[in-house]
Order: structure tokens, then C-alpha cells, then sequence
């Protein structure tokens, strides 16, 4: 299995195995800062998987329920088009899911160019039942690297874990690398 796979495996068996959502807690929001990387999230997520390799560093945050974060780190020489990373990224899920399937996936245009926020909606069926989804797309790019922010969650929890999506995005930082790793 390779690292994208295994990606792809962990953000999707979350969505599985969650226990309901809560509102994100940002009044006891915790730090994170651990190599290049820095943010804020609430309270009551957790950072749950950290994978670095070479160039490319990913990271999970999951709300209680079935909300997650995915940030990855590429050099500049690894970075792909932003739209075009996106819909990479969603043609891997399709397939990955153990059990149900995604479909209906649609992609919306970029409302604020400032932002560079793409938004891709999506319905996960399983059991004869269609759950709509959402997954917002990010980029940020820095001197020498690129930082892809993914947001997802089902639609009917978007207004639980949009402050938390929030919180991440507006304090998180990369500094620069430094050569320096993440451990």
C-alpha cells in the first residue's frame, strides 16, 4: 500500500466510525506546532496521524465525529494547479472506500480569488442511503513549499465545524524549511 492509499484509507474509515459531531470547541483551542508547521484547532479535535517522507509531509485532524483536516506540504517542484490537484484528490477517493462509494461530485468555482478556495460537494451512499458531503480545498503557497488545507465534513455538520475549519486556516503558518524536518 502506498502512502497516498493509505492517505486516502485512513480519511475514509473516519467517516465510518465516528460517534456524531459537536460544535468545535474554539474558546479552549489547543497548539499545534511541530517542525515547519503551526496552527490552532479546538479543543476537542485531535491530530491523529502525521506521515513525513522525503518532500512530502501529511497531517490529520479529526473532529469528534466525522469531520477531518488533511494538510500536506510539498515542494514547489512537487506541486500540481490547484483546481487540478483537487480533482486528483477526489478521483483517488472514489474507489478507496471499503465499503459505499462516492458520487455526485461536483466542483464549484473559486468565488474569491484572494482565498484560492475551491469547494467540491459530494454525496457518500452506503447502505441505499445518500450522506451529502463537502470538502473545501486550500492552497498556500510559500517560498519553497506549497500547503494544501483540505476541509471535509458531511453537509448537515458544516455549521458544527466551519469555526474549527476556520481556526486552522487563519492561524496556520509553515516556516521557512531550513531543512528542517518534521518529527
Amino acid at each position: 500500500m502506498n502512502i497516498k492509499q493509505l492517505i486516502i484509507l485512513l480519511s475514509l474509515s473516519c467517516l465510518f466510525f465516528s460517534c456524531g459531531e459537536q460544535e468545535a470547541d474554539i474558546t479552549g483551542a489547543k497548539n499545534y506546532a511541530k517542525g515547519q508547521i503551526s496552527f490552532q484547532y479546538p479543543g476537542n479535535w485531535k491530530v491523529t496521524n502525521e506521515i513525513g517522507a522525503g518532500e512530502f509531509h501529511n497531517l490529520f485532524v479529526e473532529t469528534p465525529g466525522e469531520g477531518i483536516v488533511i494538510i500536506q506540504v510539498y515542494s514547489h517542484d512537487s506541486t500540481q494547479d490547484h483546481e487540478q490537484y483537487a480533482k486528483d484528490f477526489s478521483q483517488s477517493t472514489m474507489g478507496s472506500m471499503p465499503i459505499g462509494k462516492i458520487t455526485n461530485s461536483k466542483f464549484h468555482p473559486i468565488d474569491d480569488k484572494a482565498t484560492n478556495e475551491l469547494t467540491e460537494t459530494f454525496d457518500i451512499e452506503l447502505f441505499n442511503e445518500r450522506i451529502p458531503h463537502k470538502r473545501r480545498y486550500i492552497m498556500k503557497t510559500y517560498d519553497e513549499q506549497c500547503c494544501y488545507l483540505i476541509f471535509q465534513t458531511s453537509s448537515e455538520d458544516e455549521a458544527k465545524t466551519l469555526k474549527g475549519f476556520e481556526l486552522i486556516h487563519s492561524s496556520f503558518e509553515l516556516k521557512p524549511s531550513d531543512k528542517a524536518e518534521l518529527q
